[in-house]
């Protein structure tokens, strides 16, 4: 995974991966990328892969939104546990 972007989702993002096309290719490609920095950083935590919320293609913005909203609500919930 390079720049926190599974091959997959890159290429989708390439290829106009996208549902409806009323999201503008570069709004979704930073929500991605951001979803990916966030699921290093929950990997690099412990947080085991089958508990990070996965994004299924095609994508969405309100999809890729949703994930990272719960991504940090996990990594948010790891980090309050080890206090």
């Amino acid at each position: 995974m390079a720049g926190g972007m599974p091959p997959s989702l890159a290429a989708a993002l390439e290829g106009g991966g996208s549902r409806g096309g009323d999201v503008p290719a570069p709004a979704l490609a930073t929500a991605v990328l951001v979803y990916g920095e966030l699921r290093e950083e929950a990997l690099a935590l412990g947080i085991p892969g089958h508990a990070v919320p996965a994004l299924a293609l095609p994508l969405s913005l309100v999809q890729v939104r949703a994930a990272t909203d719960l991504l940090q609500r996990i990594i948010a919930s790891r980090l309050s546990s080890n206090l």
